[in-house]
């Protein structure tokens, strides 16, 4: 006998089998502590995205249920916002909302919560600040309390030039070189400028080189900041250029950048670093996911040490020998329409095979998003996409889910996909079109393991009545959310309980269907009814006949041993036995 179906009542100092409630109530137990430990999802977000100024996104817990005050306050500093608004969400519900300062109840279970603001700043200025303050009701000590700023994104007058700001750390003194390239892909660059500027902050040029080439200068121990300005032709409005520095030993600084003109969405660039540790042939495969449409064109330039190592036109895999070291892939993309949205993809490895040195998928168009997940068990996945539709819903809004050249999933609009996954990273990618009003909108995503289909306990004690009589029906589930009852009882049932049937009268059978994410299942217990004493017929006999029956047999028995005993004695012989 099984260890969970046998109990000792010491009280009573005897072991016997578990009584009925025992047994149910251990089931249940078993099921709530299997339900409450499954592993988390693989990703589990709500994000906005915002062609305008980005959106402020904090997160916090709700550790006692009830009800809560929001407050959204604009600080005014150093101007009033144009407009501000705020959204509270816990998954992809919105509980709470403010369309402009001021302040609003909601109320919140135990969980986790988060606040997205959106603000458009004054113009003159160009940047806001506020804050934001969450209170239980009837408290003076809140669980978030926080200012920000919300900054209009910075434009330039030509919007050819672009510049990029960074450092680099030096940690011996020297004479250093600063090769500049143009790598002319897909054209020449018109200017190209660069300057650097030492712990001492001044440059280390007496003039800032402003054509390609190698330049030198003295470095001391230090962080040195970096710019770099580049204006592109118009067309193609896109180029690329690569910048090394060190020492003939050292490199301290060391990239390779694509640039493309900031009010041309339809042209955007990027450039991926791998890094090769063993020399030999490379293959490098760009591909089109034809997402949510063919791009008109995407160009693939390879750069290593200032040069290039080869070019691709269009989607295709291109072969390239390397050094060990740092290698740049730069791509320029243009999707159909040129103010729409289009996905590519781009792999680098070995030509003999193996594990990728770099697997990454970009989007380009007017707002692009990405995430990744690493799947650690093969399985079956759901990805969730839902529009939660703050400040407003999207024109449009795709997920692809890409690995390497592969699209084993899409979503359109919102909805769910099954992803049967094996071990490894997948990127998911998200094209969205804002509404041209709101210029932002916010989207849910999540990714879990599908949920197994519900699995349903039914028992029935006793299992056979008397007619006219009842059984006592109990039940539980794992991975349920609601149950209906049918045959010999009917209506919603929770998802695990006990009742009393009615009057049974006839073999009845008790069916349970119980659905829930993973979808449904079932059990039928059958219960009978026991035959009532007498009813047996066709010449069969009760207890009060066979009693009678066998008394009458006993009597005549005696009856005729008297006699025989009678005529013994009559003839003066003895019997033996």
């Amino acid at each position: 006998m099984d260890a969970t179906e046998t109990h000792c009542a010491a009280a009573h100092g005897r072991c016997g089998i578990a009584p009925f409630w025992f047994v149910a109530t251990l089931a249940v137990a078993l099921a709530v502590i299997a339900s409450t430990s499954r592993a988390q999802p693989l990703l589990d977000e709500v994000h906005t995205l915002s062609r305008a100024a980005p959106a402020v996104e904090r997160s916090f817990p709700v550790t006692t249920a009830g009800g809560y005050d929001l407050q959204l306050t604009d600080n005014a500093f150093p101007a009033a916002f144009t407009s501000l608004r705020l959204i509270v969400t816990r998954g992809t519900q919105i509980v709470a909302q403010i369309d402009a300062p001021g302040s609003t109840h909601f109320d919140a279970l135990v969980g986790n919560y988060q606040v997205h603001v959106l603000g458009s700043p004054n113009a003159a200025t160009g940047s806001g600040s506020f804050g934001v303050r969450v209170v239980p009701t009837g408290s003076a000590s809140p669980i978030l309390d926080f200012a920000d700023a919300i900054n209009a994104p910075a434009t330039s007058g030509d919007p050819t030039i672009m510049t990029l700001q960074t450092q680099f750390s030096v940690t011996a003194a020297g004479t250093y070189n600063a090769a500049l390239t143009d790598f002319a892909f897909p054209a020449s660059l018109s200017a190209l400028t660069i300057n650097i500027v030492g712990p001492s902050g001044s440059s280390v040029f007496l003039s800032p080189p402003s054509a390609p080439g190698t330049y030198s200068f003295t470095a001391v121990p230090g962080t040195y900041d970096l710019f770099v300005i580049t204006k592109v032709q118009s067309p193609p409005d896109s180029g690329s250029y690569g910048l090394e520095i060190g020492d003939g030993t050292h490199v301290v600084y060391s990239d390779a950048r694509a640039v493309s003109t900031q009010t041309s969405a339809g042209t955007p660039s990027a450039t991926f670093a791998a890094n090769v540790t063993v020399a030999g042939t490379y293959r490098v495969t760009l591909t089109d996911f034809q997402f949510p449409a063919p791009l008109q064109s995407v160009q693939l330039d390879v750069t290593q040490g200032g040069a290039s190592l080869g070019t691709l036109a269009m989607a295709g895999t291109l072969d390239v020998t390397a050094a060990v070291g740092r290698v740049y892939i730069s791509v320029i993309a243009l999707p159909t329409p040129a103010d729409g949205n289009g996905l590519y993809g781009v792999l680098f490895a070995s030509a003999a095979g193996g594990t990728p040195v770099l697997d990454v998928t970009q989007g380009a168009g007017p707002l692009f998003d990405a995430r990744t997940i690493d799947v650690t068990q093969p399985g079956s996945y759901d990805v969730i996409l839902t529009d939660v539709n703050f400040p407003a819903p999207f024109t449009g809004l795709s997920l692809a889910v890409t690995r390497g050249t592969e699209r084993p999933a899409l979503i359109f609009g919102g909805g769910r996909f099954t992803l049967n996954a094996t071990p490894g990273r997948y990127f998911l990618n998200f094209v969205a079109v804002p509404n041209a009003t709101t210029k932002a909108g916010t989207y849910g995503l999540t990714v879990d393991a599908t949920p197994p289909a519900p699995v349903v306990t039914l028992s029935a004690n006793p299992m056979s009545v008397a007619s006219g009589t009842t059984t006592s029906l109990t039940w539980s589930t794992t991975d349920a959310t609601s149950c209906t009852a049918s045959g010999a009882w009917s209506g919603s049932k929770t998802t695990s309980g006990s009742e009393t049937s009615a009057a049974l009268t006839s073999g009845s059978a008790f069916t349970l269907t119980c659905n829930g994410p993973g979808g449904s299942g079932s059990k039928t217990v059958n219960v009978g009814i026991t035959a009532p004493a007498g009813s047996g017929g066709g010449g069969s006999f009760g207890v009060a006949e066979l009693t009678l029956l066998a008394g009458g047999l006993l009597l005549g028995a005696r009856r005729r041993h008297s006699l025989y005993i009678c005529k013994l004695g009559g003839s003066g012989r003895s019997a033996g036995v």
